[in-house]
């Protein structure tokens, strides 16, 4: 699992300056944010709703924290608010 654009690309981004851009730009930003909500939600679904038989299944909070934290490396450096 890897999201398209670092957090800090997402947390940073302003999307008044961004609808300036070029409708490939756009388009291109909006595929990338797509992508990135789907692996986020897939990450939770299998952490909030394991299939019988994965490896998800028996996982603990820690293995779950360690699939995080390699997807958002350093988001405790982060500004989120």
């Amino acid at each position: 699992m890897q999201l398209q654009r670092k957090l800090t690309q997402w947390t940073e981004c302003v999307p008044e300056e961004m609808a300036k851009m070029s409708p490939a730009a756009i388009q291109y930003a909006l595929a990338d944010a797509k992508a990135d909500i789907l692996t986020m939600a897939k990450l939770l679904c299998e952490a909030g709703y394991p299939r019988r038989g994965t490896p998800e299944e028996t996982q603990s909070i820690y293995d779950f924290a360690a699939k995080v934290q390699t997807l958002i490396p350093h988001a405790d450096a982060l500004e989120l608010g």
